[in-house]
């Protein structure tokens, strides 16, 4: 469940692995992690019940304080790093449409 408000943002979250968490810290607060996708490296696999609350980018930016998103994370003893990393990609240059018979 996630809440958002005049004091931050709020999302409860139940049975959820370090991966999961990872993959959904970007929907949360998208503002914050604008630079590329986050990913679990700690190599834990059980699953938790957890709070996360956070001030939103725009919230703190008006100048209202509060506990970014990372400030959020690391209350449940996590770290996030930021690291530069190659990865596969796809381009397509050129694409055309080809006719079809009716």
């Amino acid at each position: 469940m996630i809440t958002s408000g005049d004091i931050g943002a709020a999302a409860d979250c139940y049975n959820v692995t370090t991966a999961q968490l990872a993959q959904q810290l970007q929907t949360l607060a998208p503002a914050y992690f604008r630079d590329g996708p986050i990913v679990d490296r700690t190599g834990l696999t059980g699953t938790y019940d957890l709070r996360l609350e956070w001030m939103m980018q725009q919230q703190l930016e008006a100048g209202m304080s509060g506990p970014t998103m990372f400030a959020a994370v690391e209350k449940l003893g996590l770290n996030l790093e930021k690291t530069r990393e190659t990865a596969e990609m796809l381009i397509v240059d050129h694409c055309e449409q080809s006719p079809t018979e009716n």
